[in-house]
């Protein structure tokens, strides 16, 4: 019974973790210029995320952890860049 029940687990595991979701990223800034928790990411005038939290790196610089909603997931890419604005 064990032997029929695991390949099944295995599989909904499998799928579980291709499951659409948001995306956690770490950005590195210099100055965090009155960045804070819960401030919003905007992509061409859409709320795609927000700051989920800021911390000081041992290497002298900021950490912002963020999410990006999974609606626009696929418009974060390696050459997105982030600023920090009023």
């Amino acid at each position: 019974m064990l032997k029929k029940i695991l390949p099944l687990l295995i599989i909904l595991f499998v799928i579980l973790g291709c499951y659409n979701k948001d995306l956690n990223l770490k950005i590195r800034f210099e100055q965090t210029e009155g960045l804070r928790a819960d401030d919003r990411i905007i992509f061409e005038k859409n709320r795609i995320g927000k700051v989920d939290a800021i911390s000081y790196s041992e290497g002298g610089d900021y950490i912002a952890d963020v999410k990006i909603d999974k609606g626009f997931t696929k418009a974060v890419t390696e050459h997105s860049r982030f600023f920090i604005i009023n």
